[in-house]
């Protein structure tokens, strides 16, 4: 039986448009545009309060409630300059962590149930879930286009199984499968799961749904359904 570890990485992101290669990963640069111009602006406010206090007609001083409005109005600039940096400082924080988290996994196998089964110029790997009350399993394997292929008996085990390729008329060609598991017991069925299959990992994508994993083959698996990690 085939060990796989657990993934070490923590296998959830809420980073957006972001992407990490198996080629050449590199650190996150955070942009600190916006909190540049919240510091321009702050400046530009302070001369500008420092001016008119200057210049101001002493025969007719600054109104003192507009002089308070006006401190006021200082404050709250400074206030939002601060708060910027903070803001740009924690999605620095959690962007390398979105990202960063999963560089263990690139170039390694990895296992998620209902990713696709890929059938190459070998056997094409999966793995299913024992049932010990069931009696009988079959996995229905299904194309892109979600046209049954074939139904092929597979051992009730939770090792690692092959399928050739094998259908009724022939072999199916090279390409992404699915794999539907359906157990039977006294020739009733029990249920239906979806098989795992493997993949090497060649680049981790993060948008708005979270982190996605890619082989050389496309989109593998959401990292948060992987199961197992081989080296």
């Amino acid at each position: 039986m085939e060990s796989f570890a657990s993934p070490t990485p923590s296998l959830t992101s809420g980073t957006t448009g972001q992407s990490l290669a198996k080629s050449g990963p590199s650190g996150i640069d955070p942009s600190n545009n916006a909190a540049a111009a919240a510091s321009a602006d702050f400046q530009n406010f302070l001369k500008l309060l420092t001016a008119q206090l200057r210049n101001q007609d002493p025969l007719s001083p600054l109104d003192s409630t507009q002089f308070v409005a006006q401190l006021a109005s200082f404050s709250t600039v400074e206030q939002l300059v601060g708060a910027n940096a903070r803001l740009d400082s924690l999605a620095a924080a959690i962007s390398g962590a979105g990202l960063d988290s999963y560089a263990p996994l690139l170039g390694r196998e990895v296992e998620a149930q209902g990713a696709p089964i890929w059938l190459g110029s070998s056997l094409a790997d999966f793995r299913i879930e024992a049932d010990p009350n069931a009696d009988a399993v079959e996995a229905i394997v299904t194309n892109a286009a979600g046209g049954e292929v074939a139904r092929i008996p597979v051992i009730n085990s939770n090792e690692r199984q092959t399928w050739n390729g094998a259908t009724p008329s022939g072999t199916a060609p090279q390409g992404a499968y699915s794999m539907e598991i359906v157990y039977w017991r006294d020739g009733a069925e029990l249920g239906r799961r979806s098989a795992s299959g493997f993949g090497i990992v060649e680049e981790i994508r993060t948008d708005a749904s979270g982190a996605q994993v890619y082989t050389a083959q496309g989109l593998f698996a959401r990292a948060a359904d992987i199961s197992g990690i081989r080296r």
